[in-house]
């Protein structure tokens, strides 16, 4: 990345610090190191799990991302990876969904706003579909990776 393009270092270091902080919050919330009344975390453990690793690697990545680009990089693919995931288990994993969607009209100084339930065949559908092409995106990405070595293509000589 050319110096002139890298984020520059308070916005990496603030950010950076908000999201680890969010991500170690979610983290020590599953594991009981911070004090949470019954009932506070109503989303099932491995999508927690996953929120909480998204956010530590996306905030890891920030930090890492001035001094030391290789381990940022790996933050950063640790932290897609549980996106994915994330999408992955909402449309495939077990258990019951309940999606919900919304629409807002406004007009003037009127606005309405209604939630609809939608069925859950609907619900894992859009994100099957959505996870599906993150699969894919990630098979073709370890697909460059093992055909060149190195994840860029190779340098073609004319």
């Amino acid at each position: 990345m050319a110096a002139g393009r890298q984020i520059p270092l308070a916005i990496a270091l603030l950010f950076g610090t908000a999201f680890t902080a969010a991500g170690l919050a979610i983290l020590g919330l599953q594991l009981g190191f911070v004090p949470s009344g019954p009932g506070a975390a109503r989303a099932q453990p491995v999508m927690l799990w996953l929120a909480g690793l998204i956010f530590t690697g996306a905030g890891l990545g920030l930090l890492c991302s001035r001094l030391i680009p290789k381990l940022a990089a790996f933050f950063g693919v640790m932290a897609f990876c549980a996106f994915v995931g994330l999408f992955n288990w909402i449309a495939f994993g077990p258990g019951e969904r309940d999606f919900r969607r919304g629409s807002t009209m406004a007009g003037g100084n009127v606005a309405s706003s209604q939630q609809v339930k939608v069925s859950e065949s609907e619900g894992r559908l859009v994100f099957g579909l959505f996870a599906g092409a993150l699969d894919a995106l990630i098979l073709f990405g370890c697909y460059r990776v093992l055909r060149t070595g190195r994840g860029t293509p190779p340098k073609r000589e004319l």
